[in-house]
């Protein structure tokens, strides 16, 4: 079993940025498809420079937003006391683990909760 007690600050404030940009691009696309098909459909001006802004700033915005948060995240995980323990990770060379819902699939044992919520032990 492994525990992980520390995060790198600016690793993970870098995987949520790239997180962010891939979801504000989808966003973007998606918003700019539908506001530019209603903007043509009603004969508004500027729809044009719209849909492009909303494909470029969704991504930017979210990037920002995700890179603040994720070094936030990891600033408290860091510095909050580990009175409830660092996060368990079971794995090894023979059994890894299957992904992040293999922690359902195993027995847990959390000694800071009464009662658990995953195993009801």
């Amino acid at each position: 079993m492994q525990e992980i007690k520390s995060v790198d600050v600016i690793s993970l404030a870098k995987i949520k940025a790239i997180f962010g940009i891939v979801v504000g691009l989808i966003c973007g696309i998606v918003f700019a498809i539908i506001g530019g098909g209603i903007g043509f459909a009603k004969g508004l001006p500027g729809v044009e420079v719209f849909s492009i802004l909303s494909i470029v700033m969704f991504p930017i915005i979210l990037a920002i937003c995700g890179l603040i948060g994720g070094a936030i995240t990891a600033l408290l995980y860091n510095f909050l006391p580990t009175s409830a323990g660092a996060y368990r990770s079971i794995s090894s060379k023979n059994n890894p683990p299957l992904s992040f819902f293999s922690h359902f699939l195993v027995p847990c044992r959390h000694p800071y909760l009464p009662i658990c919520p995953h195993c009801r032990s």
